[in-house]
């Protein structure tokens, strides 16, 4: 396996590449939106930062007595840099939607913030891979070809199998914790002596540490959450104060969707009750359609309040 280290490198970091890509789209769905705006921006983000680090490592390729260590480190500093947006990713974010209103502008900064400086780092894995297989073999064309095909092969694997399988299977902040830890693997499994200690405590504070802060950051009134195939859904449970009722919540990306007391049958949200303006405009109506069920909190009103109707209920 050691014998082909620098082609699986390779392949694992242009996976990385587009799994994080791809997770961070999602990350940024429920501040920003789906719309072109934030594709554009992160494809455009991508692309500059690859360019650096071609750039960057291309030219430290060219130099003479190409090492191992080196990219080692490469994989190492983009650990890090995984691991740092992963820490302030919701913050950072929340702030930027308030303080920046225009979301072309927000979106290219956020992804400017959050997804540049791992990809500049991945980016200086593959030139510098070549390198080091053309020091250590002299077939030049076969290697960046081989090194060129498996860095492809690589990124559109990365790119279905995490939207086909990994976010609707284990979540956006399960992928996210697992980026680091990965790569910090990978950059010890190269040079097993270099910064040895240093790498293998930072992988065990990113093993341990994730579920710390997962533990710790969580929101206090968090139920249960959930990455589906569209959104991000999370339950929430806590006091009304001005019912003074406990109440649950249904929150699809970070607007509440929907919310019901648990410990009556009143409406939460006082938008529903407008819609008993039926009895006005039709006092003898005998049924109704509604187009998007909110949880199901005002269908029960409905039947509660008017028991001999009946409503059928459409789901967006």
């Amino acid at each position: 396996m050691k014998k082909y280290i620098l082609e699986i490198t390779v392949f694992i970091s242009w996976f990385i590449v587009l799994t994080y890509e791809v997770v961070w789209a999602r990350v940024l769905g429920p501040f920003y939106g789906t719309s072109i705006f934030v594709w554009t921006a992160m494809i455009g983000i991508i692309l500059a930062s690859l360019s650096v680090g071609y750039s960057l490592w291309g030219k430290l390729a060219d130099q003479k007595n190409a090492r191992k260590e080196v990219l080692a480190d490469m994989l190492f500093f983009a650990s890090i840099c995984v691991a740092i947006t992963y820490i302030i990713r919701i913050p950072l974010l929340e702030y930027l939607t308030t303080s920046i209103h225009s979301i072309r502008m927000g979106s290219v900064i956020a992804a400017t913030i959050l997804f540049l400086p791992a990809s500049v780092f991945l980016g200086m894995v593959s030139p510098y891979a070549v390198k080091l297989r053309i020091t250590w073999e002299s077939h030049t064309g076969s290697i960046i070809w081989n090194m060129s095909a498996l860095g492809t092969i690589g990124s559109i694997l990365g790119t279905f199998i995490t939207g086909f399988y990994l976010i609707p299977s284990f979540g956006i902040s399960s992928l996210l914790a697992t980026l680091p830890i990965i790569l910090g693997v990978l950059s010890l499994f190269i040079a097993p002596h270099h910064k040895k200690y240093l790498k293998l405590v930072y992988i065990f504070l990113l093993v341990f540490g994730v579920g710390f802060w997962k533990n710790t950051s969580a929101n206090p009134l968090l139920v249960d959450e959930r990455d589906t195939l569209y959104s991000h859904v999370q339950i929430l449970e806590g006091i009304n104060y001005a019912m003074n009722e406990r109440v649950r919540m249904l929150r699809i990306n970070v607007e509440n969707h929907s919310s019901m007391s648990l410990d009556s049958d009143r409406l939460v949200n006082h938008y529903g009750e407008y819609y008993h303006l039926v009895r006005h405009f039709m006092p003898r109506f005998k049924d109704a359609l509604m187009i998007g069920w909110a949880g199901y909190s005002y269908p029960k009103e409905y039947l509660k309040k008017y028991p001999w109707k009946t409503m059928d209920v459409v789901e967006i």
